[in-house]
């Protein structure tokens, strides 16, 4: 005891000198900046995978709507404006819509920053520019479609393919354009 009482008297302490707190803090800086630098050359992909993501889940949903509700739902692709939204078979104030034109539109919905849709290709037919509608019916059928998303900073390309029979969707790396069989093909 008599020791402890003598150290403190003469000045010893126990704790970190600022120099060593300044070392420590800079150290934690320098992984805080290869963090930081190491996660944002990832999430560029991950943008992309996350829009194709999001777009098969609008594919499903309006799928499902158009079996629940026993009518027929559809997307619009705004190649130009690199969007979409769901076009329902409602009008604005309730109730089925009897023309095409009164149908009620959901919110417009665009693609991530720097992601574009540079092709969307209905049976067969490909579209680089305007606006392609899809059909869902309620049977649970498509407008067999694929939907190609670039982001063109990183040279990244991914196909959304929708299934015409069964809705379900697939995915594919770079471009991909399923070929039609033709009558050949089953002999």
């Amino acid at each position: 005891m008599l020791r402890g009482a003598v150290d403190r008297r003469n000045g010893a302490r126990s704790g970190f000198s600022l120099t060593e707190l300044l070392i420590v803090v800079t150290i934690l800086g320098l992984i805080a900046g290869i963090v930081v630098l190491g996660s944002s050359a990832m999430l560029p992909g991950s943008h992309l995978s996350q829009a194709v993501h999001t777009l098969a889940a609008e594919v499903y949903g309006a799928r499902s709507e158009a079996i629940a509700r026993n009518q027929t739902y559809h997307i619009e692709y705004d190649i130009d404006a690199g969007s979409y939204q769901l076009i329902t078979p409602f009008r604005p104030g309730g109730g089925l819509a009897r023309e095409e034109d009164e149908r009620l539109a959901t919110k417009r919905e665009e693609m991530p920053r720097g992601i574009e849709i540079t092709r969307v290709t209905v049976d067969g037919i490909d579209y680089a520019e305007g606006k392609v509608r899809v059909r869902f019916d309620p049977l649970g059928t498509v407008s067999g479609h694929s939907v190609v998303l670039t982001q063109g900073e990183y040279e990244s390309i991914f196909t959304l393919e929708v299934l015409p029979l069964t809705g379900m969707v697939r995915f594919h790396e770079g471009e991909f354009t399923r070929e039609i069989p033709e009558e050949g093909d089953f002999e």
